[in-house]
Protein backbone atom coordinates (compact mmCIF):
# COMPACT_ATOMS: atom_id res chain seq x y z
CA UNK A 1 0.00 0.00 0.00
CA UNK A 2 1.65 3.28 -1.22
CA UNK A 3 1.67 5.84 1.66
CA UNK A 4 -0.80 8.11 0.84
CA UNK A 5 -3.24 5.39 0.95
CA UNK A 6 -1.80 4.55 4.37
CA UNK A 7 -2.38 8.04 5.73
CA UNK A 8 -5.73 8.46 3.83
CA UNK A 9 -6.99 4.82 5.73
CA UNK A 10 -5.12 6.29 9.25
CA UNK A 11 -7.36 9.62 8.97
CA UNK A 12 -9.89 7.58 8.23
CA UNK A 13 -9.92 5.67 11.55
CA UNK A 14 -9.02 8.71 13.66
CA UNK A 15 -12.61 10.68 12.62
CA UNK A 16 -14.46 7.24 13.25
CA UNK A 17 -13.20 7.07 16.46
CA UNK A 18 -13.73 10.92 16.95
CA UNK A 19 -17.36 10.11 15.98
CA UNK A 20 -17.70 7.64 18.53
CA UNK A 21 -16.27 9.20 21.52
CA UNK A 22 -18.71 12.32 21.31
CA UNK A 23 -21.27 10.32 20.60
CA UNK A 24 -20.70 8.36 24.05
CA UNK A 25 -20.29 11.52 25.24
CA UNK A 26 -23.54 13.20 24.29
CA UNK A 27 -25.10 10.18 25.82
CA UNK A 28 -23.62 10.46 29.13
CA UNK A 29 -24.63 13.85 29.20
CA UNK A 30 -28.55 13.39 27.92
CA UNK A 31 -28.67 10.76 31.05
CA UNK A 32 -27.36 12.97 33.50
CA UNK A 33 -29.95 15.68 32.12
CA UNK A 34 -32.40 13.31 32.06
CA UNK A 35 -31.65 11.88 35.48
CA UNK A 36 -31.62 15.37 37.29
CA UNK A 37 -34.80 16.55 35.46
CA UNK A 38 -35.73 12.75 37.46
CA UNK A 39 -35.03 13.86 40.54
CA UNK A 40 -35.88 17.53 39.74
CA UNK A 41 -39.84 16.23 39.48
CA UNK A 42 -39.59 13.81 42.75
CA UNK A 43 -38.57 16.72 44.70
CA UNK A 44 -41.31 18.86 43.79
CA UNK A 45 -43.75 15.77 44.68
CA UNK A 46 -42.52 15.16 47.69
CA UNK A 47 -42.65 19.35 48.91
CA UNK A 48 -46.49 19.41 47.25
CA UNK A 49 -47.58 16.36 49.38
CA UNK A 50 -45.81 17.78 52.20
CA UNK A 51 -47.23 21.06 51.95
CA UNK A 52 -51.16 19.67 50.98
CA UNK A 53 -53.39 19.90 54.05
CA UNK A 54 -54.26 16.93 55.82
CA UNK A 55 -58.01 17.45 54.85
CA UNK A 56 -57.21 16.91 51.27
CA UNK A 57 -54.78 13.65 51.73
CA UNK A 58 -56.73 11.77 54.40
CA UNK A 59 -59.31 9.44 53.33
CA UNK A 60 -62.61 10.44 55.80
CA UNK A 61 -65.24 8.17 55.79
CA UNK A 62 -68.42 9.31 56.52
CA UNK A 63 -70.08 8.25 59.39
CA UNK A 64 -72.68 5.73 59.40
CA UNK A 65 -76.35 6.88 58.49
CA UNK A 66 -79.13 6.59 60.90
CA UNK A 67 -81.38 3.46 60.00
CA UNK A 68 -84.67 4.44 60.56
CA UNK A 69 -86.80 1.38 61.53
CA UNK A 70 -89.79 1.01 59.53
CA UNK A 71 -92.53 -1.37 59.59
CA UNK A 72 -91.98 -4.04 57.92
CA UNK A 73 -94.01 -7.34 56.91
CA UNK A 74 -93.68 -10.22 59.11
CA UNK A 75 -90.38 -12.66 58.32
CA UNK A 76 -91.33 -16.29 57.81
CA UNK A 77 -87.75 -17.40 59.09
CA UNK A 78 -88.91 -15.22 62.78
CA UNK A 79 -92.54 -15.71 63.12
CA UNK A 80 -91.73 -15.43 67.16
CA UNK A 81 -90.18 -12.39 66.88
CA UNK A 82 -92.49 -10.19 65.70
CA UNK A 83 -95.25 -8.30 67.44
CA UNK A 84 -98.42 -10.48 67.45
CA UNK A 85 -100.97 -7.94 66.24
CA UNK A 86 -104.09 -9.65 68.00
CA UNK A 87 -102.98 -8.07 71.77
CA UNK A 88 -100.75 -5.97 72.93
CA UNK A 89 -97.67 -7.75 74.67
CA UNK A 90 -95.30 -6.94 77.48
CA UNK A 91 -91.53 -5.96 76.63
CA UNK A 92 -89.91 -9.07 75.77
CA UNK A 93 -92.81 -11.06 75.15
CA UNK A 94 -92.68 -10.79 71.33
CA UNK A 95 -89.26 -11.96 71.43
CA UNK A 96 -89.27 -15.93 71.12
CA UNK A 97 -86.51 -16.73 68.30
CA UNK A 98 -87.81 -19.42 66.15
CA UNK A 99 -85.95 -23.04 66.03
CA UNK A 100 -84.54 -21.38 62.60
CA UNK A 101 -82.54 -18.63 64.04
CA UNK A 102 -81.61 -20.66 67.59
CA UNK A 103 -79.70 -23.88 65.34
CA UNK A 104 -77.58 -21.24 62.56
CA UNK A 105 -74.17 -21.73 63.34
CA UNK A 106 -70.93 -20.69 61.35
CA UNK A 107 -69.74 -23.21 58.75
CA UNK A 108 -66.44 -23.15 60.84
CA UNK A 109 -68.53 -25.51 63.87
CA UNK A 110 -67.66 -28.83 63.33
CA UNK A 111 -71.18 -30.99 64.74
CA UNK A 112 -74.46 -29.50 64.86
CA UNK A 113 -75.87 -27.68 68.11
CA UNK A 114 -77.69 -30.79 70.16
CA UNK A 115 -80.39 -29.87 72.87
CA UNK A 116 -79.92 -30.65 76.15
CA UNK A 117 -81.82 -29.57 79.15
CA UNK A 118 -81.57 -26.05 80.78
CA UNK A 119 -78.33 -26.66 83.62
CA UNK A 120 -79.35 -25.69 86.89
CA UNK A 121 -76.50 -24.27 87.71
CA UNK A 122 -76.53 -21.91 84.54
CA UNK A 123 -80.20 -20.99 85.73
CA UNK A 124 -78.98 -20.39 89.60
CA UNK A 125 -76.18 -18.24 88.35
CA UNK A 126 -78.51 -16.27 86.15
CA UNK A 127 -81.13 -15.64 89.38
CA UNK A 128 -78.92 -14.49 91.47
CA UNK A 129 -77.48 -11.66 88.89
CA UNK A 130 -81.10 -10.55 88.79
CA UNK A 131 -81.18 -11.88 85.01
CA UNK A 132 -84.85 -13.35 85.58
CA UNK A 133 -84.05 -16.43 83.38
CA UNK A 134 -87.51 -17.91 81.69
CA UNK A 135 -86.84 -21.24 80.27
CA UNK A 136 -88.53 -21.25 76.63
CA UNK A 137 -90.61 -24.12 76.45
CA UNK A 138 -90.26 -24.77 72.81
CA UNK A 139 -86.63 -24.60 72.77
CA UNK A 140 -85.37 -24.97 76.52
CA UNK A 141 -83.44 -21.85 75.91
CA UNK A 142 -83.67 -19.16 78.78
CA UNK A 143 -84.45 -16.04 77.86
CA UNK A 144 -83.17 -13.16 80.24
CA UNK A 145 -84.19 -9.37 80.75
CA UNK A 146 -82.06 -6.54 82.53
CA UNK A 147 -83.67 -3.39 83.44
CA UNK A 148 -82.04 0.01 83.71
CA UNK A 149 -82.48 3.00 85.44
CA UNK A 150 -84.33 5.21 83.03
CA UNK A 151 -86.80 3.09 82.27
CA UNK A 152 -84.84 0.81 79.07
CA UNK A 153 -84.61 -2.67 79.18
CA UNK A 154 -83.17 -5.51 77.27
CA UNK A 155 -83.74 -9.19 76.33
CA UNK A 156 -80.90 -11.46 75.62
CA UNK A 157 -81.09 -15.46 75.11
CA UNK A 158 -79.09 -17.85 76.68
CA UNK A 159 -78.71 -21.27 74.08
CA UNK A 160 -79.41 -24.33 76.79
CA UNK A 161 -77.91 -26.39 73.55
CA UNK A 162 -74.31 -26.45 73.25
CA UNK A 163 -72.31 -26.57 69.78
CA UNK A 164 -68.80 -28.66 70.31
CA UNK A 165 -65.98 -27.27 68.56
CA UNK A 166 -61.32 -27.73 69.15
CA UNK A 167 -62.60 -30.92 71.97
CA UNK A 168 -65.25 -28.13 74.12
CA UNK A 169 -68.99 -27.47 74.10
CA UNK A 170 -69.73 -24.16 73.64
CA UNK A 171 -73.08 -21.73 74.32
CA UNK A 172 -74.46 -18.82 72.46
CA UNK A 173 -75.54 -16.03 74.08
CA UNK A 174 -77.70 -13.70 72.27
CA UNK A 175 -79.19 -10.17 72.42
CA UNK A 176 -81.30 -8.71 68.71
CA UNK A 177 -80.23 -4.72 68.70
CA UNK A 178 -82.07 -3.78 65.55
CA UNK A 179 -84.69 -4.83 63.09
CA UNK A 180 -83.43 -4.24 59.60
CA UNK A 181 -85.00 -6.42 56.89
CA UNK A 182 -82.42 -5.16 54.33
CA UNK A 183 -78.51 -4.84 54.73
CA UNK A 184 -77.23 -1.13 55.46
CA UNK A 185 -73.86 -1.09 54.34
CA UNK A 186 -72.56 1.98 56.37
CA UNK A 187 -73.73 0.17 59.20
CA UNK A 188 -72.21 -3.25 58.36
CA UNK A 189 -69.19 -1.64 57.44
CA UNK A 190 -69.02 -0.09 60.86
CA UNK A 191 -70.20 -3.26 63.02
CA UNK A 192 -67.67 -5.73 60.60
CA UNK A 193 -65.02 -3.07 61.88
CA UNK A 194 -66.11 -3.75 65.29
CA UNK A 195 -65.95 -7.87 65.40
CA UNK A 196 -62.00 -7.00 64.23
CA UNK A 197 -61.85 -5.39 67.40
CA UNK A 198 -63.50 -7.58 69.57
CA UNK A 199 -62.50 -10.46 71.72
CA UNK A 200 -65.34 -11.61 73.66
CA UNK A 201 -68.55 -10.91 71.05
CA UNK A 202 -69.20 -10.02 67.43
CA UNK A 203 -71.91 -8.53 65.54
CA UNK A 204 -73.85 -10.50 63.06
CA UNK A 205 -77.02 -10.21 60.78
CA UNK A 206 -79.67 -13.20 60.59
CA UNK A 207 -82.61 -12.95 58.50
CA UNK A 208 -83.10 -9.26 58.97
CA UNK A 209 -81.74 -8.79 62.66
CA UNK A 210 -78.69 -7.32 63.98
CA UNK A 211 -76.88 -9.24 66.92
CA UNK A 212 -75.27 -9.14 69.23
CA UNK A 213 -73.80 -12.50 70.10
CA UNK A 214 -71.08 -14.10 72.35
CA UNK A 215 -69.42 -17.84 72.51
CA UNK A 216 -68.70 -18.97 76.17
CA UNK A 217 -67.61 -22.40 76.74
CA UNK A 218 -70.36 -24.26 78.38
CA UNK A 219 -68.14 -25.31 81.68
CA UNK A 220 -67.38 -21.89 81.94
CA UNK A 221 -67.65 -20.48 85.63
CA UNK A 222 -70.63 -18.08 86.66
CA UNK A 223 -69.11 -14.83 86.46
CA UNK A 224 -67.77 -15.23 82.83
CA UNK A 225 -71.45 -16.23 81.86
CA UNK A 226 -72.63 -13.45 83.38
CA UNK A 227 -69.94 -11.49 81.87
CA UNK A 228 -70.86 -12.19 78.42
CA UNK A 229 -74.92 -11.76 79.26
CA UNK A 230 -74.09 -8.29 80.50
CA UNK A 231 -71.80 -7.40 77.76
CA UNK A 232 -74.33 -8.80 74.40
CA UNK A 233 -77.44 -7.10 76.62
CA UNK A 234 -75.66 -3.68 77.36
CA UNK A 235 -74.41 -3.75 73.13
CA UNK A 236 -77.33 -4.13 71.94
CA UNK A 237 -79.67 -1.80 73.76
CA UNK A 238 -76.72 1.10 73.24
CA UNK A 239 -76.91 -0.32 69.06
CA UNK A 240 -80.54 0.06 69.63
CA UNK A 241 -80.82 3.61 71.46
CA UNK A 242 -78.46 5.34 69.14
CA UNK A 243 -80.38 4.10 65.77
CA UNK A 244 -83.82 3.76 66.73
CA UNK A 245 -83.71 6.80 69.12
CA UNK A 246 -86.52 6.57 72.08
CA UNK A 247 -87.90 2.94 70.17
CA UNK A 248 -87.15 0.57 73.04
CA UNK A 249 -88.30 -2.64 71.06
CA UNK A 250 -86.00 -5.51 72.46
Amino acid sequence: MSSHRRRTHRSRSHRHRQWALWALAAMLVVALISSRLWLAQQSALENAAQQMPAAQTATVLPPAAKVTPAPSPALPNHPELLPKPERSLEKGERWRPGDSLEQSKPADWTTPPRFTNPDPEMISALHEAGLNPEVLRHSGNLRVQRQWQGGRSQVALVESSVSRFAGKDWRTVYAIAQRSPSIDPGLAARLIAANARSTLSNWSWDRGYWLAEARVPASARRDVLISAVEHVLIAADDLEKELSGDLDEF
